[in-house]
């Protein structure tokens, strides 16, 4: 069994606005364990962009980018300000391929990737770390570990 972080704040956003049918509001969880903050968001819609409604599409973009950029910052600057912290944004395989039907989905995580590499470099000598996770290769490339470095299902 892996030891769980044990949590010492949960920050929650809500997006205000109408979202579509009759969503007036989400809220989003992010959690930060010993210093570390957990950016994780993710949503898709799976049909042409061209044949989404606007607000559905804008939906995704708010969820993906807006949350998690938002609860960033919010957490970051006190990281920066005690010179201590970790960020951990949920990134994807999927910002780095084109996706026919996931559109602005795979755009959002092209975002996040991208915003994941510069807010590193602003962050190098602070003392805060950020690392974007790309969990498909992770799990795709763990044949390439030696045998006693794979976890335990790979």
């Amino acid at each position: 069994m892996t030891d769980r972080l044990a949590v010492r704040k949960t920050y929650k956003l809500s997006l205000g606005g109408a979202f579509p049918r009759s969503e007036s509001r989400r809220s989003y969880e992010v959690t930060t364990a010993d210093g570390a903050l957990l950016a994780n968001a993710g949503r898709g819609l799976g049909k042409a962009f061209l044949d989404q409604h606007f607000d559905d599409a804008r939906f995704v973009i708010d969820t993906n980018i807006t949350g998690t950029v938002y609860l960033i910052q919010k957490v970051g600057r006190g990281m920066r300000q005690q010179g201590d912290g970790r960020i951990l944004i949920t990134g994807s395989i999927a910002g780095f391929i084109p996706g026919s039907f996931q559109a602005v989905y795979n755009g959002s995580k092209a975002f996040l990737d991208n915003f994941a590499f510069a807010l590193r470099n602003e962050l190098k000598d602070t003392g805060v770390g950020v690392t974007v996770l790309l969990l498909i290769l992770a799990i795709g490339l763990a044949f390439l570990l030696p045998k006693e470095a794979r976890p335990e299902d790979g």
